[in-house]
């Protein structure tokens, strides 16, 4: 019988199943660093575009932060305004208050007989109408009426 040696045949075939063996893993090797590239270069993509995004929203922080500033000072610089137009209604309301109480003092006083050596005005009193003397003003009397006895009584000059 004749034989035929088929070692070179399998030989071969061993060869060339590790030849398509190692170019599968090969070809297996650069899919994945195809992936990995464009997985890390999205990623970096990804990361600028937030960067930027970070940028652009510290700049209009920066940018409302100073509109936030100058509201602050327009509302300080308002109170301020409504303070002093507070106190412009108040001075326009009592702005004839002393006028008035200084007409009824000089209608309580006698002529030539009274007059005021002292007026002082206390923060929490008020003038009392006619024609009683404001409680906050002193009236003395003339030195001939002061052997006469009450300060508020003039004394006569017989």
């Amino acid at each position: 019988m004749i034989r035929i040696n088929l070692l070179p045949f399998r030989a071969a075939r061993k060869k060339e199943n590790i030849r398509r063996k190692v170019s599968i893993f090969m070809l297996y090797l650069v899919f994945l660093l195809i992936i990995f590239f464009y997985y890390n270069f999205s990623l970096s993509n990804k990361v600028d575009s937030l960067n930027t995004n970070i940028k652009n929203t510290k700049t209009e922080l920066a940018k409302y932060n100073k509109i936030n500033d100058e509201i602050a000072q327009i509302k300080k610089k308002l109170n301020n305004l409504k303070k002093k137009m507070a106190v412009m209604k108040t001075l326009e309301a009592n702005r004839f208050e002393p006028t008035r109480l200084l007409d009824v003092m000089t209608q309580v006083v006698v002529p030539k007989r009274m007059w005021f050596t002292t007026l002082e005005s206390r923060g929490d009193r008020e003038a009392a109408p006619l024609p009683a003397p404001a409680p906050n003003v002193q009236a003395r009397p003339s030195p001939a009426a002061v052997s006469g006895g009450s300060t508020m009584r003039p004394s006569s000059s017989t």
